[in-house]
């Protein structure tokens, strides 16, 4: 039987092949996948790739731990966005990816969020109504640049 780290990819291909062709028999609509089935796919692939036991759904704040309990963990995706939104919720630890089409995840961010609230108020970031606050893919590179390799997540897939 195939390892999740295995069969992912080709399950994403599928969907995509069907996203595809979709758009081609209705060319003046978009079936990207998108909301609620981007962020569950992001946190599978994250908790799978980084060896994350998923929360309940539903649990507030965060969407995952560490196997020891040690560490809870909000998961952030985006798919081709050059910006990602968070929360000042109190959230301890961001695990923000890219997803690719074949269900490959890109690491973008792998640290506290504490640096992000930082940043957004260094570089004046207002809170929409919601509560969020919006971060460059660019800026979450640089803030993971002063993150420890060692205090980050350990990624597995």
């Amino acid at each position: 039987m195939a390892s999740p780290c295995d069969e992912v990819p080709e399950l994403l291909s599928k969907l995509y092949a069907v996203v595809r062709r979709l758009e081609e028999l209705f060319p003046e609509r978009r079936f990207t996948p998108d909301g609620i089935l981007a962020g569950h796919l992001g946190e599978v692939l994250a908790a799978r790739d980084y060896a994350l036991k998923l929360l309940p759904q539903g649990t507030p704040v965060h969407d995952a731990e560490t196997t020891d309990g040690t560490r809870k963990v909000q998961i952030r995706m985006t798919q081709r966005g050059e910006s990602l939104e968070f929360s000042d919720n109190g959230a301890d630890w961001i695990l923000a990816v890219r997803m690719d089409e074949k269900g490959r995840i890109e690491e973008i961010y792998n640290g506290p969020n504490s640096l992000l609230k930082d940043e957004a108020q260094r570089k004046q970031r207002k809170m929409s109504r919601a509560g969020y606050f919006s971060l460059t893919v660019r800026d979450l590179r640089g803030l993971m640049e002063k993150v420890p390799g060692g205090e980050r997540l350990p990624r597995i897939c």
